[in-house]
């Protein structure tokens, strides 16, 4: 049996659970400059970037709306753990060589090379 009651439920319960997608267009300020098809509020909210790699889910704390460039300004939350989302395989990326010595003042005869 069908209800309005439960068809609300479904549709409102989507809504919830859907993250918006937005553009990364730049830095500016320290800050991130992002745009959306939608409106954005401000506030510490999850939205999702794509990326070469997939989309990046990650908290935004939107600071502050440009009317004139039609972008919002927003920052990572700081205890985010944004590129955990990303299924990247690090083994691929570049790396940088560097030979560095390691030396401990509990063993002082001792040295050695990393």
């Amino acid at each position: 049996m069908f209800s309005v009651f439960s068809f609300f439920k479904r549709v409102f319960s989507q809504k919830q659970n859907e993250v918006p997608t937005v553009e990364v267009t730049g830095l500016r300020d320290g800050l991130l400059s992002i745009r959306t098809d939608g409106n954005l509020t401000l506030k510490e909210q999850e939205l999702s970037a794509m990326t070469p790699d997939g989309a990046l889910r990650a908290t935004f704390d939107i600071q502050s709306y440009d009317a004139e460039n039609q972008d919002y300004l927003a920052k990572v939350s700081p205890d985010e753990k944004a590129l955990e989302s990303l299924d990247i395989d690090l083994s691929k990326l570049a790396r940088v060589s560097k030979v560095l010595r390691v030396s401990s003042r509990d063993l002082p005869a001792y040295m050695g090379l990393t």
